[in-house]
């Protein structure tokens, strides 16, 4: 009998010791290459935020479905901006923003890469061109 409650002791001992191991998966599954991907924004998932200073333009979401979005502007710096997005041979365009307004475009987008910039050319120059250019993906 001491023989048989050792060997399942020692048994029990392999299976707890088993079970207790690091789980891999994930680094096999990145090693594998099947690494999941960065989420992707979706039409109903958020509003695409795009705050304006002097002088960069941000797109809260690089990639995205396609659909329709709602595209918040905020104007968080001194000067008037505005902002616009073309890709695809179509473009939206907002109304000049003031220092600390808002605006909201609502395009319907298709597959491709997008540019969101802002198009005023002012007494402090071209915004797009001192660095208020970005990008975006509908893939």
């Amino acid at each position: 009998m001491r023989t048989t409650s050792k060997l399942a002791a020692l048994s029990l001992a392999f299976a707890l010791a088993a079970c207790a191991g690091t789980d891999d998966s994930a680094a096999n599954d990145t090693q594998a290459g099947l690494a999941t991907p960065a989420p992707t924004a979706t039409h109903d998932t958020a509003v695409i935020e795009v705050p304006l200073t002097e002088w960069s333009v941000v797109v809260s979401q690089g990639v995205v479905s396609p659909g329709t979005f709602n595209f918040h502007a905020m104007n968080q710096g001194t000067y008037t901006h505005a902002f616009e997005i073309e890709g695809n041979g179509q473009e939206w365009k907002s109304d000049p923003i003031p220092p600390g307004g808002t605006a909201t475009l609502t395009p319907t987008l298709t597959l491709g890469t997008y540019t969101v910039y802002c198009p005023i050319t002012d007494s402090q120059g071209n915004h797009r061109q001192k660095g208020m250019s970005t990008t975006f993906t509908v893939q």
